[in-house]
């Protein structure tokens, strides 16, 4: 994959073929088949098996010999030919891309080819589509997720007198301190703010700067006044305030042009009420505010900025004198800094909308793939210069170390580059490969494939198989972007084993869904009609009618997405394809995919609830993380697995976990005005078995310490180690994929 350090300057169609290359990698791997599995085999299976292998082996072959390709290209004035030694489609592939470098300006980037196909008798799929989906497990976190956009109507004209200049100042300044603001021009920001606060007519002379100003106020509020310590419900009141105003602006901006600041305001605006944190998190709900912000952007082309990465400006005629070109670098290098801004922007946007699909329908966003041209983003020389400076400054004890705006930048490249590989599936159809494969599973292919395709830079990387070292270290501000980035790469862990679980896990989610509708009706309508108050019956089927619009339709769930958008199931042979249902798995090996799954899962969510305690710890008034998404997909997880495994380390596993979950939520609680606290306060405790007073670090040792024997012992369930002839050929294959793996890792 490439380097994560120089992703700003690698095209994007370049990744996006680099990381289905590496799937292609792990496909040939495993598809090379085991011979003698099986003593009970008649002579006709045998015989067919062995053809079977012998055109695998043909294939696999021809993918390792890969001859030279010899080419040469005549030009005339009315023909065009190609003398060539290549004899297979795979060559002719070859020379057009290499053709196609010197082409500018350069082609769109083909569609996405599809993995390897492999024709045999023996690789028919009894596989039900509905296999890789998860429906209920996505429908329970949906439901949940409703009352985070849910926010009860404050008392009037009990917050006019906080309604300051100096209130709003300081949210623009939080804005900049607590999420960095790194898609915005600050200087020019903060300009635009001093000019609308001192302004008496700024609405009506500055619409643009003001609604930007106002869609900042509504989104920091809460947060300013959690660091004032102030009352909560006026935060709430200023926050509905800030927001209705903006509303009322945008009315009037709606026949204007197109403008930056316009759609920038509106994406801050779409996740209201939630708070900065969300901004592009897996928490995002849907909003027709997004929707129009992403219609606004598409149509703006943010999809498109380094289509032609050539530039806008011309270069300078060699007779221009030095004054001009010196001029001329500095109209260039201002350039160049809007369309990295710009192109932060547009990361986020495909961040928030993926995210604002998945948990609505679980689909993977409005935009394709195969339009998008952005690269990632990277930091500016003056922010790296600004980071450096700040490294080899002391800061005085006790006061908070100020934001590096280049590492936000990195963990922002880092951070879309899972979800753009999540948007094509690759993570679950990379584990759908290993899934069912003895040669994947024994050599933990799986997780080799994960760390490539994370390709985590040194300085983001964490150690957390040891919690009692990890309590003693000294937590400090620099490790905040690997702990964010680390929730995001566990959620993603969670979300690619979670289909492959047996399907009687997920059944138990579904027979719970009118527990779950019932907790949400009544907290939705107590905070629409608080007690003691009373309705009327024509307001109470009025909040009834806005609960049913606002919870998600479970069918949507159930349409086959993954199946459509990805490889299908019996386009892989059949060591690597994910059921084991109608191709003679025996009940002992099916007990053993599942224990890996399982132990797979669960490993994700307890590195989960790890980092979300950490975090509490780096993070303790939420600037930069809220952890209640995550404690809420964690606590289904162990919920589901409690309930359904058999194996007595993943059940006492599953309840040391749900009792800190239920610790993280009770300080959360104290910082973060989400809703969806009300929800988690009333299942965890239904949910918890036990209890103890134990402190947390003493549980975080206990969970470490099965997750790893449930490791040890997945390991050693593994098929295949007691074959001596089947070890020897899958370890030989394995040391192949590593390298492999290794090559693409490195090359950039």
């Amino acid at each position: 994959m490439p380097s994560t350090k120089h992703n700003g300057s690698i095209p994007i169609d370049h990744f996006l073929k680099e990381a289905l290359q590496i799937l292609r990698h792990a496909t040939l791997a495993v598809a090379t088949p085991t011979t003698n599995t099986s003593q009970q085999d008649n002579d006709n299976d045998h015989q067919s098996q062995s053809n079977d292998n012998n055109d695998d082996q043909q294939v696999t072959n021809q993918t390792k010999q890969d001859p030279t390709v010899i080419w040469k290209l005549n030009l005339s004035p009315t023909t065009m030919t190609l003398d060539t030694n290549i004899q297979t489609i795979a060559g002719l592939e070859k020379v057009i891309e290499q053709l196609s470098v010197n082409i500018q300006p350069r082609p769109l980037p083909p569609s996405l080819p599809p993995l390897p196909v492999f024709h045999s008798s023996r690789y028919k799929s009894n596989d039900n589509d509905e296999y890789h989906q998860m429906p209920e497990y996505l429908h329970a976190i949906a439901t949940a997720l409703v009352l985070s956009s849910v926010f009860p109507s404050p008392k009037a004209d009990i917050f006019r007198q906080f309604n300051s200049m100096q209130l709003m100042r300081q949210c623009v300044q939080a804005f900049v301190m607590c999420d960095g603001a790194i898609f915005f021009h600050i200087p020019r920001l903060l300009a635009e703010t001093d000019l609308v606060l001192t302004h008496p007519a700024a609405s009506k002379d500055h619409p643009v700067e003001t609604l930007l100003v106002l869609s900042i106020c509504s989104l920091m509020i809460r947060h300013v006044m959690m660091h004032k310590q102030g009352p909560p419900q006026i935060a709430a009141g200023l926050m509905h305030a800030y927001y209705a105003h903006a509303r009322l602006l945008l009315q009037d901006l709606f026949d204007d042009t197109h403008h930056l600041s316009v759609v920038q305001a509106l994406f801050l605006l779409s996740v209201y009420p939630q708070g900065h944190v969300d901004l592009f998190s897996p928490a995002r709900t849907r909003s027709s505010l997004f929707s129009l912000t992403l219609r606004m952007a598409l149509a703006m082309d943010f999809h498109r900025i380094d289509i032609d990465d050539r530039g806008a400006i011309e270069e300078v005629d060699n007779d221009n004198n030095n004054g001009d070109s010196k001029h001329h670098n500095q109209m260039q290098q201002q350039s160049e800094e809007e369309k990295e801004k710009l192109r932060r922007f547009s990361w986020m946007l495909l961040c928030a909308d993926y995210f604002t699909e998945w948990n609505a329908s679980g689909t993977t966003g409005r935009i394709d793939v195969a339009d998008w041209h952005v690269n990632f983003p990277q930091p500016l020389p003056s922010e790296e210069q600004q980071q450096q400076q700040q490294q080899q400054q002391q800061q005085p004890p006790g006061s908070a170390p100020p934001v590096s705006i280049a590492k936000r930048v990195e963990y922002l490249a880092l951070y879309s580059r899972v979800v753009i590989i999540r948007k094509m599936h690759l993570f679950r159809s990379a584990y759908s490969i290993v899934h069912r494969s003895p040669k994947g599973r024994e050599s933990s292919m799986d997780e080799m494939l994960f760390e490539t395709y994370m390709n985590t830079p040194p300085s983001f990387q964490l150690e957390l198989t040891q919690p009692d070292k990890l309590n003693k270290k000294t937590w400090t501000r620099s490790d905040l972007e690997p702990l964010l980035l680390h929730t995001l790469y566990y959620d993603t862990l969670i979300s690619t084993h979670v289909p492959f679980l047996p399907k009687r896990y997920l059944q138990t989610l579904e027979r719970e869904r009118s527990i779950r509708v019932s907790h949400v009706k009544d907290i939705y309508e107590r905070i629409k009609n608080p007690p003691p108050s009373s309705s009327s019956p024509q307001q109470q089927q009025a909040i009834a009618v806005s609960l049913l619009r606002l919870l998600p339709d479970y069918a949507s769930f159930t349409k086959n997405n993954w199946a459509r958008e990805s490889p299908s199931p019996s386009s892989l042979p059949t060591n690597s394809r994910s059921s084991g249902r109608g191709n003679g798995m025996d009940e002992s090996s099916s007990l053993e995919v599942e224990l890996y799954t399982v132990v797979g899962c669960l490993d994700a969510a307890c590195h989960f609830t790890l980092v979300l305690e950490f975090l509490l710890v780096v993070d303790p008034i939420g600037c930069y993380h809220s952890p209640i998404y995550g404690a809420l997909t964690t606590s289904h997880i162990y919920h589901m697995l409690e309930l359904n495994s058999q194996d007595p380390d993943v059940v006492h596993l599953c309840r040391i976990n749900l009792i800190r979950t239920l610790r993280i939520i009770q300080q959360a609680r104290m910082v973060h005005a989400d809703t969806l606290v009300l929800y988690l306060q009333r299942i965890l405790p239904q949910w918890l078995s036990i209890s103890t007073d134990e402190p947390t670090v003493r549980l975080q040792q206990q969970a470490s310490d099965i997750l790893y024997a449930l490791r040890e012992r997945a390991k050693k369930s593994k098929p295949g180690r007691n074959h001596t002839t089947t070890s020897h050929k899958i370890t030989s294959s394995d040391d192949g994929l590593q390298q492999v793996v290794k090559t693409e890792t490195t090359s950039s």
